[in-house]
């Protein structure tokens, strides 16, 4: 009885063997697939991040080219200096600069539908000089509806970084048609190579990155954002609450443009 006990148990033995041959190749396969296509999710990812901030590096690149024409155009940089001039020689020179931006703008053509408007806007004067017109800043923002739409709301804050504006700045406007614009803005140096007191800007809608992206995101469920090093949020991931930049962080995000020592990062999930 006892020899029988020991055969049943070594056929037990070697039946249960035989059954857990291919629950352990199984298992080594599994977790060897489960690691190969998280390697190329995250792989995947990384280049769409990437791919991401070509676009927008590639779209924002193309309107900052546009400031450093208006900044470099001799008629601008003449208008800087003014201090001696009478007002009808300054009209003449803001005359001369609204004919310049106004040929940028067309020469931009229809396909940059984005860019409703380029401007100087000179702080002692408090005038935009646009490329469709030339106006009081007041009248600009809270009574002309031209292309950009009124933005009653943000033009103290507006007018407040021209006046006050150092270096390069992009800020996120909101319209009061509800529009959002980035708006980007660069001192003008004058012909003798100093500060002056103009500032050249350019209004981009933000739906110029977002046609972009979405080559990149064909299905729509990419969460992605655009901020800069001191906080500033360009463009908030719409399905994030209470994303601010402090989430984040910033060693671990590949850098987009940087204007005048200011970077830029994508965030994107």
């Amino acid at each position: 009885m006892k020899k029988y006990g020991q055969v049943y148990r070594k056929m037990l033995l070697m039946y249960t063997l035989i059954l857990l041959i291919p629950v352990l190749v199984s298992s080594v396969l599994y977790r060897y697939t489960y690691n190969m296509v998280f390697a190329q999710a995250d792989l995947y990812n990384k280049n769409m991040i990437n791919t991401v901030r070509s676009a927008c590096d590639s779209e924002l690149k193309y309107y900052y080219s546009y400031v450093q024409r208006i900044r470099a155009d001799e008629k601008v940089k003449a208008l800087a200096e003014r201090k001696n001039l009478s007002d009808k020689q300054i009209i003449y020179r803001e005359n001369d600069a609204w004919s310049t931006l106004s040929k940028m703008k067309y020469a931009m053509g229809e396909e940059k539908t984005y860019c409703p408007d380029m401007f100087v806007y000179v702080k002692d004067r408090d005038r935009i000089i646009g490329s469709y017109s030339i106006m009081d800043y007041d009248l600009y923002s809270n009574y002309y509806e031209g292309e950009i739409g009124l933005f009653r709301q943000e033009a103290e804050r507006i007018w407040e970084t021209m006046q006050n504006l150092i270096s390069g700045e992009m800020i996120s406007v909101k319209a009061d048609n509800g529009r959002e614009y980035i708006l980007m803005l660069e001192p003008v140096l004058g012909t003798n190579g100093r500060k002056g007191d103009l500032v050249a800007g350019i209004w981009i809608d933000k739906r110029a990155l977002e046609t972009q992206v979405q080559w990149v995101d064909w299905d729509g469920e990419m969460e992605w954002g655009l901020f800069d090093d001191v906080g500033n949020i360009l463009r908030l991931p719409q399905k994030i609450t209470g994303f601010t930049s402090d989430l984040v962080d910033d060693k671990e995000l590949p850098e987009t443009m940087t204007i005048s020592g200011r970077k830029y990062h994508i965030y994107s999930e």
